[in-house]
Order: C-alpha cells, then structure tokens, then sequence
C-alpha cells in the first residue's frame, strides 16, 4: 500500500468530550495514537491534527450571526462569555501541511489560537 503519511483532523471537542461529536473524535484519536505505536517512522506515519474553531465554517457560529444580521433577526448568544478558539481557513490547512512535513507516529498538533467570547464575536 506504501501510504506514507496519515493525517486525521479532530477537534478541541476531543480533549474532554460532552457530545457525540467530541466523543467520537476522541475515539479516532484513541485508535490513531494506538495503531501508529505499532508502526516504526519508516513506515506510514500516522498524526492527528486537533483544530479549534474555523471562521465561517461549517458548524461555526459565525454564518448563524451573518444570517441573522442579514434576515434582521436578534443574534442569538447562549452565554456571552463562552469562549472559542478561533483560526482561519489557511491557519487549519498549515496546521495539517506542518503535520505532513513534520510528523512522527502518535503526534497530535494543536496550533495555538486566541480565544475570544462569543459576545465579543457577534459584536
């Protein structure tokens, strides 16, 4: 098969998982870390990169603020001080680029984000 490297996306909700989204990421970080401590670097490396929030991606709440905005509706905010760890598109695809490039088996790349309150975000 001589693939190279793996490189699985995961998500900040993996770290300590309340949802089936975050408990299912966890899992497949679990299996990824477990498989790539069978395997010697010269064979497939396998890593996983954990993102935070994209802009505007899906599942974001920035297009949920964008459509209210646009349909006049009031932005709805949960909890005004929530906060989420944001990065750009380019950010995420570096991230996987650098784990590609730079991996060893069992390696999980976290790139460091700001955080910001959602009630600074709708603002």
């Amino acid at each position: 098969n001589k693939v190279r490297n793996i490189v699985v996306l995961s998500t900040d909700k993996a770290v300590y998982p309340i949802n089936a989204m975050g408990i299912s990421k966890a899992m497949m970080e679990k299996v990824a870390v477990a498989k790539s401590r069978n395997l010697d670097d010269s064979e497939t490396v396998i890593s996983c990169t954990r993102y935070g929030n994209v802009m505007a991606s899906r599942g974001s709440v920035i297009p949920l603020f964008i459509n209210q905005i646009r349909t006049g509706k009031e932005i709805t905010i949960t909890d005004p001080n929530m906060t989420r760890f944001m990065m750009s598109l380019d950010d995420a695809v570096d991230l996987v680029m650098f784990a590609f490039k730079n991996a060893r088996n069992g390696d999980i790349f976290v790139q460091k984000a700001p955080a910001c309150t959602v009630e600074l975000l709708a603002k």
